[in-house]
C-alpha cells in the first residue's frame, strides 16, 4: 500500500468526516509545537531565532541541513498566528494577522509561522511522507485570515488524491477562496471521481461529464456537503439527461421528489420547477393560507425561485401593503465627520459628532440613514430585493436573513392577521458599507 493510502486513513476511512474533527470555536490556548528530534531541536535553539534577527539567522544553516530541518520544524506545527481586531467595517476573516515582536521567540506562533514559510521552500514532492503530508494537512486547515501558509502548504502536496483530501481539509476549516483558486491540474478522471465522492469536491464534480458519471451526479443532488450552487448546476444538467433517456427519468424524478422537501428553500424550489419540467406541467404557485412565519418565508424563498408572480405574492403580502425600509451604515464615515467637524459636540455619546446638515435622514446619527417607501397591496408584481432575497432567504434565523459573503441582511415583519394567518407586512434591508462579511 503507499503510504499517502494509509496516511489518508484518517480521513477517509475512519467515522469521522473532516469538517467534524476541526474546532468550532476560538482556540483558548495557543498550541505549542510538537516535540521535535533531539538533534534537529539542538540545532533550532543554536540559532536563536528572534523576530529580529530570523531572516539573518535562516541564511546561516548550511544548504544541504536546510531541507532536514524545515521537515522537522514542518512537522512541530503550532503555526496559527492570532489576528489583530478587525478595523471599522472590516470583517475578521479579513483582518490582518499579528506580527512578531522584535523580542520574540520560536514560542511565539506568528514567529513561527514565518519560519514555516522558509520552510515550505526547502522542501519538495520528493520529500513528502505520511508524517510530513499529515503535518501539511494540519497547515491547510489553518482558517483564514491566513491565507497564504495554508496555500503554500496546499500547493506542495504531490496531486491527485492527496491534493483532493487537501483541499476538502480547506473547504471544512472555512477556506473556500484557496479551494476555488486551485487548479485541478494533475488530477485524470479516476482522481476527480475520488475528490467528488469521497471528499464532495464540487469543481471535482462538475469536471466530469454528467452523461458519463450519471451515477455521482444522481449522488450529488442529495449531497448536502455540496455549495447549493452546483446543486442547482447538477438539477439543470440531470433534467436536460432524464428529459432524453427514460431509462433515467424516474430514478432523476424520485430524487427532485425527495429535494423538494429540503431546507434550502431555493434548491426545493429549483426541484419543484424541475419536476414540472420532466412532467409537462406548468411549476404550481404557492398559495396560502400560511399558519406559521417559516410558512410565509418558504413560499416567499420558492416564488423568487420559480419566478411566479402576481396572485402568488398577494397571497402573502398583508391587505394593508408592504413598508420598506433600507438601512445603511458608514463606519469609515465616523472618522471623516469628526475630522470635518472637531469641535462638534457628542451629546448622545454614541462616538459620532451631532452634526444635523450632515446628517442624511436626521436621526442623530450622521453616519447612518435610512430610506422608507410603502407598495399597495395591489402593486405587487416583484418583491423588493428580490436578488438578494433569493439570495438571503436559505440561511434565516427566525426572521433574521444575511446575504452569504456580504454585509446585508434582512428583517421579515412577518404578522398575524385576519383569520389567525400570517403574511408579510415589511421588509427591512439593512447593509453596512465597507465589509463583506
Amino acid at each position: 500500500m503507499r503510504w499517502w493510502l494509509a496516511a489518508l486513513g484518517l480521513i477517509a476511512c475512519s467515522g469521522t468526516a473532516p469538517s467534524e474533527r476541526l474546532p468550532t470555536g476560538p482556540a483558548t490556548r495557543v498550541a505549542q509545537p510538537a516535540e521535535e528530534p533531539a538533534e534537529a531541536a539542538l540545532t533550532w535553539a543554536s540559532l536563536a531565532i528572534t523576530g529580529d534577527n530570523w531572516q539573518a539567522q535562516l541564511a546561516t544553516i548550511p544548504a544541504d541541513q536546510r531541507a532536514s530541518l524545515a521537515v522537522r520544524f514542518l512537522e512541530a506545527g503550532a503555526f496559527e498566528c492570532p489576528a489583530l481586531p478587525p478595523q471599522p467595517g472590516e470583517c475578521a476573516e479579513q483582518g490582518a494577522l499579528r506580527q512578531p515582536d522584535a523580542g520574540s521567540t520560536l514560542k511565539d506562533p506568528c514567529l513561527r509561522r514565518l519560519v514555516a514559510l522558509w520552510a515550505l521552500e526547502q522542501i519538495d514532492e520528493d520529500m513528502i511522507t505520511a508524517s510530513l503530508s499529515s503535518a501539511l494537512m494540519r497547515i491547510v486547515r489553518i482558517p483564514p485570515p491566513d491565507r497564504e501558509l495554508p496555500a503554500a502548504a496546499l500547493d506542495k502536496m504531490p496531486g491527485g488524491f492527496l491534493t483532493a483530501a487537501a483541499m476538502w481539509e480547506a473547504k471544512a476549516a472555512g477556506n473556500d477562496e484557496l479551494v476555488s483558486a486551485h487548479a485541478l491540474d494533475g488530477f485524470d478522471d479516476e482522481d476527480l471521481r475520488q475528490a467528488a465522492g469521497s471528499f464532495h469536491f464540487d469543481e471535482a464534480l462538475l469536471a466530469l461529464d454528467p452523461a458519463v458519471d450519471r451515477e455521482l451526479y444522481l449522488d450529488a443532488l442529495s449531497d448536502d456537503a455540496l455549495r447549493p450552487a452546483t446543486r442547482l448546476q447538477v438539477i439543470d444538467l440531470m433534467v436536460s439527461l432524464a428529459l432524453d433517456d427514460g431509462g433515467l427519468h424516474d430514478r432523476v424524478h424520485r430524487r427532485l421528489t425527495e429535494l423538494v422537501e429540503t431546507d434550502d428553500c431555493t434548491l426545493a424550489a429549483a426541484a419543484q420547477a424541475a419536476l414540472a419540467e420532466l412532467d409537462g406541467d406548468r411549476v404550481p404557485p404557492v398559495i396560502g393560507p400560511f399558519e406559521a412565519e417559516a410558512d410565509v418565508i418558504r413560499a416567499i424563498c420558492a416564488t423568487l425561485g420559480t419566478g411566479s408572480r402576481g396572485k402568488a405574492w398577494k397571497s402573502m403580502i398583508a391587505r394593508s401593503g408592504l413598508d420598506i425600509a433600507d438601512h445603511t451604515e458608514d463606519p469609515w464615515r465616523v472618522d471623516a465627520l469628526w475630522a470635518e467637524y472637531p469641535f462638534a459636540y457628542d451629546d448622545d455619546e454614541d462616538g459620532v459628532p451631532d452634526v444635523p446638515e450632515a446628517d442624511p435622514d436626521l436621526d442623530g446619527n450622521a453616519a447612518t440613514w435610512k430610506e422608507t417607501r410603502h407598495m399597495r397591496w395591489h402593486d405587487q408584481s416583484r418583491l423588493p430585493f428580490a436578488d438578494e432575497l433569493r439570495l438571503a432567504l436559505p440561511h434565516c434565523e427566525d426572521t433574521r436573513c444575511p446575504v452569504p459573503g456580504t454585509s446585508v441582511w434582512f428583517r421579515l415583519d412577518i404578522r398575524l392577521q385576519r383569520g389567525a394567518l400570517y403574511r408579510l407586512v415589511g421588509i427591512d434591508r439593512h447593509e453596512q458599507l465597507g465589509s463583506d462579511c
